[in-house]
């Protein structure tokens, strides 16, 4: 092989490696990661918080698991992976296409197979278990001879939506093919993905995933809500409507027997209000789904760009019917939201306990920190450059001195004023009787070489202060 050979086959093999690492960005790049990757991860994060709170309030009251409200349990685990897939698989793929940054590539391909068939499998045992609770709901409102076996039977069909679930999309696992190529190490085709060969033009591709998933886990779910809300609905309204004839024939008998049912009746919005989000987010997909079965080449040739956004829109809908679950709740179960409500309240009272703990007050002679929630008074002494803190509760406070080791002065107009002499500062929070403050009115009166100053909760002297010692009036340090 002469040199003239030698440069032919550098030069195709060079031509070889460029194409093989050519990288061309996705359609309308710029535009899905506002849409995916901002909006969406806004969407997503707020999902999983509000499904975090749901999960927890249904999992830790025993009268949540044992009625209808355990498919609302189950809902809110499955959306939490569905809202955290969307983070993982949409946005840091869009972002990654944006930045054009390998790193995040080769993260995403690290994660990419088990989270995508977490996801469907989320997915799909999510659609499952609102099938099942809207049956219940409708045997309810029908007054089905099902809705005994429908109740009995909670929990069983329950694990049988999540193993449908499970076996309806576990097999994704194995369709992908993630491939390394050294050639292209550093640049964003390092790492590619493809299908395995058995998953297309074989009985697995045409039994399983077109016959099986499209129609076990897309149409089926969807037409069957669909029915399933219209029945449900429109035995509603007859029921409303009819619901105030009743009540004055039957007087304070059809009153209780209606109060009897509004937590059924608001369980049953609850599912409609749900399934209506669930068929809304869904909509785009069967549409698309149908297309791509129907005229394949048109859709990816001819609109490439639509079919990029669509696609988006399909994620994004979905897990903004995740976020959409604890607004409905709130507004059609009250019971619910007070309870909802309750730990809120309690998560922020506990958070705002927890940032004034580090609260920082500053006196004019002596820097201190103090507990300000009002259940500990704290005594700071310096004596010596020496500095110590005490704090002790409030009956403590209520019914003793400070403590003794601390030598305590009063000067001549009733305070103590600092000067060169040690300092202690005692400071109060709460609504102190006159038993308390007579009681360290009557510690000023030691003699000894300690001063002591009163302050407000601010820690700042008051002069007012001193004028309770001389009252009878309870008050507020």
């Amino acid at each position: 092989m002469n040199d003239s050979d030698l440069d032919i086959v550098g030069n195709a093999t060079e031509e070889f490696v460029d194409e093989e690492c050519y990288y061309e960005p996705p359609p309308l790049t710029a535009v899905r990661f506002w849409l995916v990757t901002v909006f969406g991860s806004a969407i997503s994060f707020i999902s999983i918080l509000e499904n975090l709170m749901l999960f927890f309030l249904f999992a830790t009251k025993k009268a949540h698991r044992n009625n209808h409200n355990m498919y609302l349990l189950l809902l809110a685990f499955f959306d939490f992976f569905v809202s955290l897939a969307y983070i993982l698989l949409m946005s840091v793929n869009v972002l990654s296409d944006y930045l054009q940054s390998p790193a995040l590539v080769g993260m995403w391909f690290a994660y990419m197979v088990p989270m995508i068939t977490i996801s469907h499998i989320a997915m799909s045992s999510a659609s499952f278990l609102i099938i099942a609770a809207s049956f219940e709901r409708y045997c309810l409102t029908t007054s089905s001879r099902a809705l005994r076996f429908a109740q009995r039977n909670r929990p069983k069909i329950a694990m049988f939506a999540i193993i449908l679930g499970v076996i309806s999309k576990v097999t994704i696992c194995i369709e992908f093919e993630v491939s390394h190529h050294e050639n292209c190490t550093g640049q964003m085709t390092e790492w590619q993905m493809r299908y395995r060969d058995f998953v297309f033009n074989t009985n697995y591709h045409t039994i399983w995933r077109f016959w099986y998933r499209n129609f076990v886990t897309i149409f089926a779910p969807f037409f069957i809500l669909a029915f399933l809300n219209a029945r449900i609905v429109a035995t509603l309204s007859y029921t409303t409507a009819n619901g105030g004839v009743f009540a004055h024939l039957a007087g304070n008998l059809a009153m209780e027997q209606a109060r009897r049912k509004a937590t059924a009746r608001a369980a049953t919005r609850t599912m409609v209000a749900v399934t209506c989000c669930y068929l809304i987010s869904n909509i785009v997909n069967v549409i698309l789904t149908i297309w791509e079965h129907v005229d394949k080449q048109t859709l990816f040739m001819d609109y490439l760009n639509f079919y990029a956004i669509a696609v988006d829109m399909v994620s994004l809908l979905t897990t903004l019917a995740c976020a959409c679950r604890l607004p409905i709740y709130l507004y059609c179960q009250t019971a619910l939201r007070a309870e909802i409500l309750c730990i809120v309240n309690k998560w922020w009272k506990w958070w705002i306990r927890k940032l004034n703990s580090f609260s920082t007050f500053y006196d004019d002679d002596d820097e201190y920190h103090t507990n300000s929630s009002g259940a500990y008074h704290t005594v700071t002494t310096r004596a010596d450059g020496e500095k110590r803190r005490l704090s002790m509760p409030s009956p403590m406070l209520l019914s003793e001195a400070p403590p003794p080791a601390i030598p305590l002065l009063r000067s001549s107009n009733g305070l103590c004023t600092p000067q060169d002499k040690p300092v202690a500062v005692i400071s109060a929070y709460q609504h102190l009787p006159r038993r308390s403050l007579d009681t360290l009115a009557h510690t000023n009166s030691d003699s000894s070489g300690v001063a002591v100053k009163f302050v407000d909760k601010y820690g700042e002297y008051d002069e007012e202060i001193h004028s309770v010692l001389e009252t009878s009036k309870e008050t507020l340090l």
